[in-house]
């Protein structure tokens, strides 16, 4: 029988306690055990926090001390939990052996903020939060003792040396981070969002990260959507790409712009990070996901449009706080963006499963855009949505994720 106190103990350390029963069937066994080498052992590691990462197991054997009087017991309280428990301790874990550093770029960020929220509320993961000095602020800095954020400029060629400290111990890489986030990104910022990328996938193969979760776009594949040689479930991760999404009304172009610098972005971190995972993925394997349209807060399908892009992000086309009429060629584009909706659920469930599915480990055959590689997987990351183009058989495959959301019910 574990007394009370080491329970509470455990819990503050966040162990996790292992038994069996029954074992003591009178209060006198209960009561030999305290005495036990292995039990004061145990109880010691408790009581210090030092319990490791291997488990510790303890066989409890029952001596023959003096047992005390019934006045003794009862007044003294020594049975902080009594015999009837009939629990033997047999190993104690440390919760730490399974938490897990986890670093997020653009941390502070829509997705950033809504996936370090999730792990931890479902994880005993350390998150690190890395962030352009210009975007902290203590409104968006989350207060937890897990958390960390750290001020880096991903664009600069100096932050590959200043993530070891960040990178060393990390286990996961979760890449947000660009300088336009959106699909009106111009060439310039689309180029620095490159820099982003590369300088994080070498800080992360030069510290060994075991895994890096790219957030590509499904804007990598936009030229699809007007090309009626394709239906529904068509358009494959492996598909050829066809960067950019160009609107069909010549005025909701020239305040959202074609995507085509921002899809150019996302594809040439796809492209380094297969190469990557082909001479690396030993060590550091990738999850690329084509993620679909995820808006900030509760991300409603309601609140959709061709525009595609939040006020503060349109160009300067748009007059500012004026409503844009929808077209006839913006009704029919926001089909295809109601298509690429991705639910706050699928979008968590999808990076929940990339932090642990099992990439290939040996060379694989396939065509040039062949997305299942050594240490490499590709899958697009939209919502089951009515009618899309978007082929989800092998998201569901590797990620085990069955999407029920649906932007059209």
């Amino acid at each position: 029988m574990l007394q009370s106190k080491y329970i509470k103990i455990c819990a503050q350390y966040g162990l996790a306690i292992f038994c069996e029963k029954p074992v003591a069937m009178s209060p006198n066994e209960s009561f030999q055990r305290r005495f036990d080498e292995s039990y004061i052992a145990l109880a010691e590691a408790i009581s210090r926090g030092d319990i490791g990462n291997n488990p510790i197991s303890a066989q409890i054997f029952f001596g023959d001390n003096p047992f005390p009087s019934i006045d003794f017991r009862e007044g003294g309280n020594i049975f902080d939990n009594l015999y009837m428990i009939r629990t033997l301790v047999i190993g104690t874990m440390s919760a730490e052996s399974n938490s897990k550093t986890i670093v997020i770029t653009g941390g502070l960020g829509n997705l950033g903020t809504k996936l370090c929220n999730h792990l931890l509320a479902t994880t005993s993961n350390k998150i690190v939060l890395l962030e352009h000095p210009d975007y902290i602020t203590a409104e968006k800095t989350p207060r937890h003792e897990s958390v960390t954020v750290l001020p880096v400029d991903l664009g600069s060629p100096s932050s590959i040396k200043a993530l070891e400290p960040a990178l060393k111990d990390a286990d996961t890489v979760v890449h947000f981070s660009a300088v336009n986030p959106y699909p009106n990104a111009t060439w310039s910022e689309s180029a620095q969002s490159m820099d982003h990328t590369f300088n994080i996938f070498q800080a992360a193969i030069m510290n060994k990260v075991r895994r890096v979760i790219f957030a590509s776009s499904n804007h990598v594949m936009g030229g699809y959507k007007d090309d009626t040689a394709y239906g529904p479930s068509s358009v494959k991760p492996s598909s050829d790409p066809r960067v950019g999404t160009i609107p069909l009304d010549p005025k909701t172009l020239a305040i959202s712009g074609d995507a085509m610098g921002y899809a150019a972005a996302k594809l040439a971190g796809e492209r380094l990070a297969m190469t990557l995972a082909n001479m690396y993925g030993d060590n550091t394997s990738f999850v690329v996901l084509r993620i679909g349209w995820c808006q900030p807060g509760e991300n409603l399908p309601g609140t959709l449009s061709a525009a595609g892009s939040p006020p503060e992000f349109l160009l300067d086309g748009a007059e500012e706080g004026a409503a844009l009429e929808q077209s006839e060629g913006d009704k029919k584009d926001e089909v295809w963006f109601k298509q690429m909706w991705l639910s706050n659920r699928d979008f968590l469930g999808y990076f929940e499963k990339a932090l642990t599915l099992e990439v290939p480990t040996e060379d694989i055959e396939c065509d040039i855009h062949g997305n299942v590689r050594k240490g490499f997987v590709l899958v697009n990351a939209m919502s089951n949505n009515a009618g899309a183009k978007w082929n989800l058989e092998e998201t569901q495959k590797w990620l085990g994720v069955v999407s029920s959301d649906d932007s059209f019910r």
